[in-house]
């Protein structure tokens, strides 16, 4: 059986989950289970949706159990690093252990985590955990360090990430609660409902409503939505804030315009008293504005804005409370997204595309673009590269995309699929061959390898290769030595 059906039932089994689909779910995750035995990475993603549906269910003790088997699948892994797979699989396990009411088991799980998280970008994953993390440290009363752990959620959420958002908003719900400001912490388990109900994520919904009920002070209205309440605002005041948000995303030419907008926004706010803005003049190296900030948790903020001639420090002293936080954060956003920051393009309104030197190739999903950064690391290097993967993968893509980030990519590259040709014929074909060397040759040959010099040789389905070429390949390999026939 090959890869594509098994990922097919994992991830119809999985979507059933989120959709509250009970009977589906079971259904395409008990077929992908048998289907998944030869792929290992699979099964781990398979079992994971496995204990998520047992505890959609209420079922601890079974979930106990698929958790207990994708322990045992991890450490079978032979790996220099955790797997994506194993990464995700630990947001499932601090829903288990919120349900148990393990909160320092949750902060044990999200720290071993978040280190290689944050080295490899997987910031959706990040937030989450984060978020989960807060959470049980307000359960322990640490508010300050549930605070923290809040303000770095909300710096890791990617823009229009609708799973992690969900997550902060509960979090932020039970940070206030336990603090005595339910007012604030109906307002956003209702943003968080909301947006469940607008996706349509059962299991999201489910999660936010078992939330809810562990919190004695919340819990008499758990059962249904929670209205958010605003206070009436004026026109007026509205319109103004709308035109200084649209002056700061439109005006990132100008410097002086941007950061007045930003100080306006900031200025309507209770920050007003504790706002310190300083100019100074700057000699930078491009005429594009440039924004950086720096968050220091309940501290504050500092915000740069720099320009060819002149550069602006905006300081916001001590921030009181989570929804001060959470504003500074969504400027902060809105700033990223008016100022093209280099280090992070997703930041950008319109992200620019990357040209990789590949045709008919999209890097979306987070392991894709992951697996891509270490193509083009590798790129640079002078070593033999070993790619593996199931048929039809994109082996060869990701060969194409070394080979276009490579010091020889003005050379050819040379795809050879050792599986496609008579086994007599291989060494011939790889290693070259003189004229008259056998029945048939005629001319000379300096094959494939030869053929590549000052360039890239692919060699495709290279486990196919006759056992009695590989001592010529490994010699080839660590010496460069070639003996044609």
């Amino acid at each position: 059986m090959t890869a594509p059906l098994p990922g097919l039932l994992a991830n119809a089994g999985q979507l059933s989950v989120w959709s509250g689909n009970i009977a589906s779910a079971r259904t395409f995750l008990t077929e992908a289970l048998v289907a998944t035995r030869e792929f290992k990475f699979l099964k781990l993603a398979v079992t994971d949706s496995m204990a998520a549906l047992a505890l959609y269910e209420g079922n601890l003790p079974e979930a106990a159990t698929h958790i207990q088997a994708c322990r045992n699948i991890i450490a079978s892994h032979k790996v220099p690093a955790r797997s994506w797979y194993d990464l995700t699989h630990q947001i499932t396990k601090c829903i288990y252990f919120n349900l148990r009411e393990e909160w320092e088991t949750i902060i044990s799980i999200v720290n071993a985590a978040d280190p290689e998280l944050e080295r490899r970008q997987l910031r959706t994953w990040r937030a989450t955990l984060l978020a989960a993390r807060a959470r049980a440290e307000a359960r322990l009363g640490n508010h300050d360090a549930a605070n923290l752990s809040l303000l770095a959620a909300m710096r890791a959420c990617p823009r229009g990430a609708v799973d992690p958002m969900i997550s902060i908003e509960t979090a932020t719900g039970t940070c206030l609660a336990l603090r005595g400001d339910t007012q604030q912490a109906h307002r956003h388990f209702d943003r968080a409902l909301r947006a469940c109900d607008a996706v349509e994520h059962r299991f999201q919904t489910w999660l936010v409503r078992q939330e809810l009920q562990s919190l004695p002070a919340l819990s008499a209205s758990a059962a249904a939505p929670v209205a958010e309440h605003r206070r009436p605002a004026d026109t007026h005041d509205t319109a103004l804030l709308l035109a200084d948000v649209a002056s700061i995303l439109t005006t990132g030419h100008s410097v002086d315009l941007l950061a007045q907008r930003l100080i306006s926004v900031l200025e309507s706010t209770p920050l007003r008293s504790r706002l310190h803005v300083t100019h100074a003049a700057t000699h930078a190296d491009t005429t594009s504005p440039a924004a950086s900030w720096e968050f220091r948790g309940s501290h504050g903020c500092r915000i740069d804005v720099t320009g060819a001639d002149r550069s602006i420090a905006i300081e916001i002293r001590h921030l009181a409370s989570l929804e001060e936080i959470s504003l500074v954060k969504s400027l902060t956003d809105i700033l990223a997204v008016a100022i093209p920051m280099d280090e992070d393009a997703d930041n950008q309104l319109w992200p620019t595309a990357e040209h990789d030197g590949v045709d008919n190739a999209v890097f979306w999903s987070p392991r894709m673009q992951e697996l891509r950064r270490i193509a083009q690391r590798l790129a640079s290097t002078d070593l033999p590269i070993l790619i593996t993967g199931e048929t039809g993968t994109g082996k060869e893509v990701f060969a194409r995309l070394i080979h276009e980030h490579s010091r020889v990519k003005r050379g050819p590259f040379i795809p050879f699929n050792a599986s496609a040709i008579p086994r007599d014929l291989v060494e011939s074909q790889m290693f070259g061959h003189r004229r008259g060397a056998f029945t048939g040759a005629l001319e000379s040959s300096p094959g494939v390898i030869r053929a590549a010099d000052q360039g890239t040789l692919f060699l495709d389905e290279i486990g196919d290769l006759d056992p009695s070429v590989q001592p010529k390949l490994l010699r080839f390999l660590e010496s460069g030595e070639i003996h044609p026939i």
